[in-house]
């Protein structure tokens, strides 16, 4: 069918993670990308677990009371593009010699088979052809990306089951650089920390494109279940006192004992959490480690060091003094990212800054819609 005769579609970000849902939709008006609205729903546990579906009915009920329910006002689509988990994602930047483009993708199949742990019938591959610094490169640099079909079509299935149509699956981790990262170009190497609810997404972007990521086993529920451990809290309880506290030095908090009295006891939260976040610290030096062992010198800094600087984003990153403790640990400059380095708020929009920094994959997917067309 000629373009003329289809109807672009509104396209929402959708992004799936363990414990919740989150939405966002962005619109394009006089060339400039102004981010509408976006919203969060939480999921109870086990309906997701490491980024596979584990109770497709729920998920489904999830999904038809927020997009076909209570967001359909303002979403008024049900196009979307959706987020992959990255713990079921293989990405690897790979050097091929330069071939025309029709035929990387049988130079990719043979790589895939000695880079992915699976056989090539059960995984979706793609690739994205990386721009390279300098002209005169003798290769051309690809970034491979493959997917289980078990992961990407179960996905499909519920969404659609849900009367939602999705036009792209993409990894998380490129939602999020599209957010963070101005025009999607960095002179030197950053590192992306998006402290979740379960787990840290690990992202090294430099040049023009993500030169590699990774998942870290953290999150704030863990910092929140080793205060409710430690104080004999509820989870509510010692969600708030994080929230309040952050890492100050030193807090009160109330014990209820036997016979109705209380008990005022004073704690350094600091110390209740040093074994988490020296867990926290020694994956990320571990894994800046193993990256400054691969990566290509052109991507290092002027000082020869895998980064120049983090970049914190996610719900978790708005524990007060995590900013300052990381960077006194790592030896780095640490801010928190911006959601509107390539975006405008729109003058509705209720959500501070601060806030949207536990939507950026979301917010990075509807640019993504914005950005491109997509016809029925």
């Amino acid at each position: 069918m000629l373009p003329f005769f289809k109807t672009e579609k509104e396209v929402f970000g959708l992004e799936i993670s363990n414990l919740s849902i989150k939405a966002a939709k962005v619109k394009k008006k006089s060339k400039k990308y102004f981010l509408e609205w976006v919203e969060k729903e939480e999921m109870e546990a086990g309906i997701i677990e490491k980024g596979e579906i584990k109770n497709e009915e729920k998920f489904v009920e999830v999904l038809k009371k927020t997009v076909k329910g209570k967001w359909r006002e303002r979403l008024k689509s049900d196009f979307a593009i959706v987020s992959l988990p990255e713990e079921r994602i293989f990405s690897k930047i790979l050097k091929i010699p330069k071939v025309p483009e029709k035929d990387i993708p049988n130079l990719l199949l043979f790589e895939a088979e000695k880079h992915i742990p699976l056989p090539l019938e059960k995984i979706y591959l793609d690739y994205q052809i990386v721009s390279p610094p300098f002209e005169n490169f003798n290769y051309l640099e690809v970034l491979m990306v493959a997917c289980p079909k078990e992961v990407a079509d179960s996905y499909l299935r519920a969404i659609k089951k849900a009367g939602i149509f999705p036009f792209v699956f993409e990894p998380e981790t490129f939602a999020i650089a599209r957010t963070l990262i101005k025009q999607e170009v960095s002179t030197e190497p950053v590192l992306i920390l998006d402290f979740g609810a379960t787990k840290t997404r690990f992202i090294v972007f430099a040049g023009k494109s993500i030169r590699f990521t990774s998942i870290l086993p953290i999150g704030s529920f863990h910092l929140t279940e080793t205060l409710a451990k430690n104080l004999n809290l509820s989870q509510e309880k010692a969600e708030e006192l994080k929230i309040k506290e952050g890492l100050g030095m030193h807090f009160e908090v109330k014990i209820e004992k036997e016979k109705g009295k209380v008990e005022i006891k004073t704690e350094e939260i600091f110390e209740i959490l040093v074994p988490v976040l020296v867990d926290l610290v020694q994956q990320i030096k571990k894994y800046l480690d193993y990256y400054i062992s691969y990566a290509d010198h052109l991507y290092l800094n002027a000082e020869g060091k895998p980064i120049s600087k983090i970049i914190l984003s996610g719900g978790g990153s708005r524990l007060k003094g995590l900013d300052k403790f990381l960077s006194a640990e790592l030896e780095y400059e640490v801010e928190f990212g911006n959601p509107f380095s390539n975006l405008f708020p729109s003058p509705n929009l209720k959500q501070t800054r601060a806030e949207l920094l536990s939507f950026v994959a979301a917010i990075g997917l509807a640019l993504r819609g914005a950005k491109e067309s997509f016809y029925d």
